[in-house]
């Protein structure tokens, strides 16, 4: 919901982007493809240039704290990348917040509860020697006579434990694993909004012949007209759909913005 609100008060149709190189990627015609190519690169260009002209309101010194930590907005080019980290950082809550949910809920230190269970297992300790949900214990059967009552202690083996423990065992590492693949997505995401070479690097491998008279021309098409953004854009479809079709769309854009500049 945060990040369908997040691409809706962007102004750009996101989704039906990539639903367009879905169906370009089904296309055989080269003519089709490069035409679905070209709706796309001006969807994405429409949306850049726009966000050059947006005036924000905000007083130097609030625009001066947006810049420095990513939420400038369209102004700056950070709005959907800011957004996207917004969203991600959600996810790792959710995911890592469950752990401590459960805690209280199941009265236990249940964020340590998968690492327990692995030392038992290395160990080759019984399961059933578990402290969480132990399998064994000792109950009171009494049996009834004409004069008396007699109370036997044996031992019971607990079969809703057993049921619960696998359950429980599924979700922890479910938890562990989602969360840390949504932090080392999080992580990369984050490196490459940070660290502009990485930018530089990931989008050049998509550009057909840059020339050493380019060099500046390329670094101000992907700091100063990609930005963030853009960049996020490109590799979202990178993602989602394949390399092929992000070769075409980043080659049409680099190849307007350099007409643009020599017609400026």
């Amino acid at each position: 919901m945060a990040w369908r609100s997040y691409v809706f008060g962007s102004g750009l149709n996101l989704p039906g982007i990539v639903n367009k190189c879905l169906i370009a990627h089904k296309i055989e015609r080269i003519s089709e493809k490069e035409k679905i190519a070209n709706e796309i690169a001006y969807q994405i260009d429409h949306y850049l240039r726009r966000r050059d002209n947006w005036d924000g309101t905000s007083s130097r010194v609030v625009s001066l704290i947006k810049m420095l930590m990513w939420s400038g907005g369209r102004k700056h080019g950070n709005y959907l990348s800011f957004a996207y980290c917004i969203t991600k950082t959600l996810f790792l809550l959710n995911a890592f917040g469950q752990f401590f949910l459960l805690n209280r809920f199941l009265g236990f230190q249940f964020h340590m509860y998968g690492f327990h269970i692995l030392n038992e297992y290395i160990h080759g300790k019984e399961i059933n020697e578990s402290s969480f949900f132990p399998r064994v214990t000792y109950c009171d059967i009494p049996e009834r006579t004409i004069k008396q009552t007699h109370i036997y202690t044996v031992q019971c083996v607990l079969q809703q434990n057993l049921f619960s423990e696998k359950i429980f065992i599924i979700i922890w590492y479910m938890l562990l694993i989602v969360g840390v693949a949504t932090l080392i997505s999080y992580v990369k995401w984050l490196l490459y909004f940070s660290i502009p070479r990485l930018r530089d690097d990931y989008v050049s491998q998509y550009i057909q012949d840059i020339a050493p008279t380019e060099n500046d021309q390329f670094t101000k098409f992907i700091n100063k007209y990609l930005k963030n953004d853009g960049f996020f854009i490109c590799r979202l479809i990178d993602l989602n759909i394949n390399c092929m079709m992000l070769d075409t769309v980043v080659n049409i854009l680099w190849q307007d913005f350099k007409n643009k500049k020599l017609n400026n």
